[in-house]
């Protein structure tokens, strides 16, 4: 991500509805140079060519999720019968459990019943703190 910096107090710019930059600071205003513009064009064209010779390289389509890359899947059977098939960008292995990275969730595979027992008692203890709404404050240098 690119940041741009105001000159007046060394705080982050935020992008004006105008096109400039403001500072929500010192009220200072910036724009891009010439220059500046040029640049950052030709740095998102390279992006985006780097992607799409990602994307045509394994004949794929990362248009919509350019980060996600599946390396693997794995199938396990359910008690209820069916079948459970996972696609995973990593995955680990640990004594009695694998821990599977998914596309939108983490999965755990457990050998034994009583360990997934014991993860399922010590996540039931974890305290998470209310989200805070206006997350653009803890952002801000």
């Amino acid at each position: 991500m690119i940041q741009y910096i105001c000159k007046q107090c060394g705080a982050q710019l935020e992008l004006g509805s105008a096109g400039g930059f403001r500072c929500s600071y010192c009220g200072a205003r910036a724009f891009l140079s010439d220059a500046e513009l040029k640049g950052n064009t030709e740095f998102r064209k390279k992006l985006l060519s780097y992607y799409k010779a990602k994307a045509d390289a394994k004949e794929q389509d990362y248009s919509g999720d350019t980060l996600w890359e599946e390396n693997g899947s794995a199938s396990y059977r359910m008690q209820n019968g069916k079948t459970l098939t996972l696609s995973y960008m990593d995955h680990y292995s640990y004594p009695e459990l694998v821990c599977y990275l998914c596309r939108e969730t983490v999965v755990y595979v457990f050998d034994r019943e009583e360990g997934a027992n014991a993860f399922l008692r010590g996540l039931s203890q974890l305290a998470f703190p209310a989200a805070d709404v206006k997350l653009v404050r803890c952002f801000r240098s």
